[in-house]
């Protein structure tokens, strides 16, 4: 499965994902979560969030800012429909790039 991987500190690439959540969460070292886009079909997978409010000396430490709410270690961007991990729709992957490149993330 194609997907874009982010880790702290880097800058995302695209890559071949593992095709069920048991890789995946090998893939991110720990019990996965996901946040869906409110208007595609994508989702962001991460195993640690930080609380709310979001303290401002953790916002310095995290790997990316995204709705408000920062997420540390690594992330993957997966296509996602139902509850199902996919591909990300090769129309929107080189945007989610270019959008999740900065420390706090703007998406449509």
């Amino acid at each position: 499965m194609k997907g874009i991987v982010i880790d702290p500190g880097k800058a995302p690439e695209i890559c071949k994902l593992p095709n069920d959540s048991q890789g995946l969460e090998r893939w991110l070292g720990g019990p996965m979560r996901v946040d869906r886009f409110p208007t595609q079909p994508v989702g962001l997978a991460y195993v640690r969030k930080a609380p709310e409010p979001l303290p401002a000396s953790w916002a310095r430490c995290a790997t990316r800012i995204w709705r408000g709410n920062a997420y540390y270690g690594r992330l993957l961007l997966l296509g996602w429909h139902g509850n199902i991990p996919t591909d990300i729709p090769k129309a929107l992957i080189e945007d989610l790039v270019k959008q999740w490149s900065a420390m706090e993330v703007k998406t449509k």
